[in-house]
């Protein structure tokens, strides 16, 4: 899958996600407060983040999930504030 935006509101880049930036993503896991909703999250190892992330790269163009990168337009594209996705899409 390119590294591209798929679609874009006002202020935010809604890009697949790239290993680019998956610093970024594994950089924000470690916040408490980015990760309260989802605990399962905070302090993931470098490791399941690297399988995780790898794993999103791999089935988002099966089809089979959904994952997006989100990035504010005015920043560095590489600056993830958000992840948001599906682990499953049925067909």
């Amino acid at each position: 899958m390119k590294d591209e935006v798929l679609w874009e509101s006002e202020r935010f880049a809604y890009m697949p996600p790239c290993e680019a930036r998956d610093g970024s993503v594994h950089r924000m896991f470690q916040e408490k407060e980015a990760t309260r909703h989802l605990p399962m999250f905070y302090r993931m190892s470098e490791e399941d983040h690297t399988a995780r992330r790898e794993n999103q790269r791999r089935t988002n163009p099966e089809g089979t999930s959904y994952f997006v990168d989100v990035v504010e337009k005015d920043g560095d594209l590489r600056d993830v504030v958000a992840v948001a996705g599906f682990r499953i899409v049925d067909r």
